[in-house]
């Protein structure tokens, strides 16, 4: 009880907003976005996390894939995750305040191809999004849907016709290809949050995020 006790006192003082002293690793995990998320620790969207935490921890950067971004997150081996959506993990930790509006997330197809005027159309279509994303509940009637790790893979796979649909953002749309393409929104526009686990510590390093991020 007694080092259960202590070990709970170092890390209030390691992340308390007033305290800058630490040897604490802080792990954020998180998907390569240029510009917005970079692997060498720069981006819009971790400079909230610098301010917070710079000054008190070794903030370790495992920016990669989002895939695994969501597993290192969910297996407690990252603190923070970055750009989920609100309603994403209900049972985890989000600060008062978001990282951005995201785009809104679309459907685009050929529609020399396919006709898709709403939603309901995209039920039995060949159908793809980047891996990691979990779209399924967006579906209508979700049977199954192919995943690739790039998003010039993806459009690829649409304009070979082995894919009829791909759900994506319009950053994501290669520029060759944006007057080849249709579109309609699946989902309006979203905020992006960044996480935290709801355990001692991460309820420490949330209090820590929101005083530092007001």
């Amino acid at each position: 009880m007694k080092a259960v006790l202590t070990c709970f006192i170092l890390l209030g003082l390691c992340f308390s907003p007033h305290v800058a002293a630490s040897n604490e690793t802080l792990t954020v995990a998180g998907a390569d976005w240029p510009g917005f998320v970079n692997p060498d620790g720069t981006g819009t969207y971790l400079e909230p996390i610098k301010n917070a935490f710079e000054e008190v921890a070794d903030i370790k950067w495992d920016i990669t894939q989002f895939e695994r971004a969501r597993r290192l997150f969910l297996s407690g081996r990252a603190d923070i995750l970055i750009g989920v959506y609100r309603n994403a993990y209900p049972d985890k930790l989000y600060p008062s305040k978001p990282l951005d509006v995201e785009n809104e997330l679309r459907a685009y197809f050929l529609p020399d191809r396919v006709s898709i005027k709403e939603v309901a159309d995209l039920d039995g279509k060949a159908i793809g999004w980047h891996r990691g994303y979990e779209f399924e509940s967006l579906l209508h009637i979700y049977s199954s849907h192919l995943d690739y790790d790039s998003n010039v893979r993806g459009f690829a796979l649409l304009m070979s016709g082995k894919l009829e649909v791909i759900l994506d953002y319009e950053h994501n749309v290669p520029a060759e290809l944006n007057k080849k393409v249709s579109s309609i929104i699946v989902l309006p526009k979203e905020t992006l949050w960044v996480v935290f686990h709801n355990t001692p510590k991460g309820q420490m390093l949330l209090r820590r995020y929101n005083e530092f991020n007001k």
